[in-house]
């Protein structure tokens, strides 16, 4: 048995907690122990799930897998990929949670047969999917972090408006692109900038948004060096096309042109071009069906519609 699945059941604050170990040489596993791990963390009414990875996710392409699960399973649901001691020392706590994720009990063949549910069952069909794309459209971007290497200053931005396994994504990549002792500039979009979005009324505040991309980047990489710095995206010209030392701009597929523009904007001004991470959509096999913010604000407006007729 190659992946561990460990819930630490309650913690001070009576919210849930499960750990999995993802083996990156054993995709289907890892991603029914996962899918597993997340949907017994909806069915107790919430919690955190987080992952430790066998190779360190040493790939962008690692992050996407998981994140892929995730959006099939529970969007929302609050999993953070850890990066253990980069650049620095654990605390013991730290190395000793990362040790029990290690232990060697992991669930016989029999056990794991009997947990591999309908949700695991469909989990380890997704990963089988993933090694059936065409190695010409790739779902993601095959950035290995040690090969091509972590950078200085990285930006990132979007929305996180509800907090999803896309935004996850997005903000997992970028914390671990940014080099230990690196600055990594978060954008969130502006509550101005959001007032023609559809449920515009619903969209968290600013001040939300940025403290949940903030709690989860501090999840992701607690013994971390990295500077995290977040403002917000509005009408002025982005940080990532004006300042001469960043390096690299993490964007998701669909905004890949919007990132060629501003390297146009930095040849213009002759600072060099950023290295462009790229993320694709998860949970879905098509843009048209991707997950996204609205589409959970549309979903949300209909619940409190059927709850006032």
């Amino acid at each position: 048995m190659t992946t561990t699945t460990r819930a630490r059941g309650e913690d001070g604050d009576g919210a849930r907690e499960e750990r999995v170990r993802w083996r990156a040489n054993d995709d289907e596993a890892s991603a029914s122990a996962l899918a597993r791990a997340c949907a017994r963390i909806e069915e107790s009414g919430g919690g955190t799930t987080r992952v430790r990875s066998s190779d360190g996710f040493a790939t962008a392409t690692s992050l996407w897998k998981v994140y892929d699960v995730v959006a099939s399973v529970a969007p929302t649901s609050e999993v953070v990929p850890v990066f253990d001691a980069r650049g620095g020392s654990a605390s013991a706590a730290s190395r000793a949670d990362a040790d029990a994720g290690d232990a060697g009990d992991a669930p016989s063949e029999d056990e794991e047969t009997r947990g591999d549910d309908d949700v695991g069952r469909a989990a380890r069909e997704r990963a089988r999917h993933w090694n059936e794309m065409d190695a010409s459209s790739p779902p993601s971007s095959s950035y290995d972090f040690a090969r091509d290497g972590e950078k200085d200053s990285v930006s990132v931005g979007g929305t996180f408006d509800r907090l999803h396994a896309g935004h996850r994504l997005l903000l997992a990549t970028a914390m671990r692109l940014t080099k230990p002792g690196g600055t990594l500039y978060v954008g969130v979009m502006s509550t101005e900038m959001l007032k023609s979005k559809v449920h515009a009324e619903l969209v968290e505040s600013y001040a939300t948004r940025a403290e949940s991309a903030c709690a989860f980047l501090a999840a992701c990489d607690p013994a971390s060096s990295v500077n995290v710095r977040v403002g917000p995206l509005d009408n002025a010209p982005p940080l990532a096309a004006t300042v001469r030392d960043m390096s690299a701009l993490v964007v998701s597929r669909e905004t890949v042109t919007g990132a060629e523009s501003l390297n146009d904007m930095r040849r213009s001004a002759g600072f060099d071009p950023l290295t462009l991470v790229v993320v694709d959509v998860v949970g879905a096999s098509s843009a048209r069906s991707k997950l996204s913010s609205t589409a959970l604000r549309a979903r949300d407006a209909a619940r409190r519609a059927s709850t006032t007729d």
